[in-house]
């Protein structure tokens, strides 16, 4: 929920693999380093990305449909 309001997406996680030769992209997964998120609303969809940072947190930016503005964010694990 974002300010009351429900939303519902799908994501795909990437990370590279074969010594840092091959970027994968696909089903999230624990060895991910990237994460891309669509979403829908009732009033709305968007599109997000987040880059897992050294410190085990995850810096993102997203923007809904239409918006000329993003909005960057930091997931901090607890």
């Amino acid at each position: 929920m974002i300010n009351g309001t429900k939303s519902v997406g799908t994501g795909l996680g990437s990370h590279f693999e074969n010594g840092g030769n091959t970027y994968v992209t696909g089903p999230a997964s624990d060895k991910d380093t990237g994460l891309a998120v669509g979403y829908v609303n009732k009033d709305s969809y968007g599109i997000c990305t987040y880059y897992r940072q050294a410190d085990g947190s995850w810096k993102g930016i997203w923007t809904y449909g239409g918006s000329q503005k993003i909005t960057s964010e930091t997931w901090t694990p607890q």
